[in-house]
């Protein structure tokens, strides 16, 4: 297990504008199992260490689901892109709950910086209610994943029939 550089000394939350909270609430309406997936992860399994893995640990989830299920359980859509699947609702999301349901902050790695999720202290996200299969499928994921090589996780994304199948930019789920 690894441990972020940027221990919060500060809690960001309570420093928000009165009425913040609500505000933002109305803009994230669009994804909102996402977010509180994201938010269970990292909550239940963090801190996760880097965006990429965060990103594939919800994809996995969502691709377990869609097999069972023929569609994605969050609102992300997931492109073939350079580096694996990749979503702008998964990016949107985690911008939109930065400092609030999750606090991301930025620690050396070997090929530079990378990011670090830890659990905010707040929720804007308590009226959201995940499938419980679908919890179940996110802890499944955040188990095997969380303290994994990267690369081996990689490999794992990467080496699925779903992925392989398609081409740059065409849509995986």
């Amino acid at each position: 297990m690894f441990v972020c550089d940027r221990e919060l000394s500060i809690d960001a939350r309570e420093s928000l504008p009165a009425g913040s909270l609500s505000r933002g609430a109305l803009k994230m309406n669009t994804t909102p199992k996402l977010c509180k997936s994201i938010e269970h992860l990292v909550d239940a399994w963090g801190p996760i260490d880097g965006r990429t893995r965060l990103l594939k640990l919800v994809y996995l989830a969502d691709l377990e689901w869609a097999e069972r299920h023929g569609h994605p359980y969050t609102e992300a859509k997931y492109y073939r892109w350079n580096h694996g699947p990749f979503s702008r609702e998964m990016l949107k999301a985690v911008e939109w709950m930065d400092g609030i349901e999750i606090v991301e902050s930025k620690k050396p790695w070997d090929r530079g910086e990378t990011y670090c999720y830890r659990s905010g202290n707040q929720t804007r996200l308590e009226g959201v209610k995940l499938d419980p299969e679908f919890v179940a499928l996110l802890d499944q994921v955040g188990e095997r994943w969380r303290n994994r090589p990267l690369r081996e996780l990689l490999d794992h994304v990467y080496g699925g029939e779903r992925f392989r199948d398609k081409t740059f930019g065409q849509a995986l789920l």
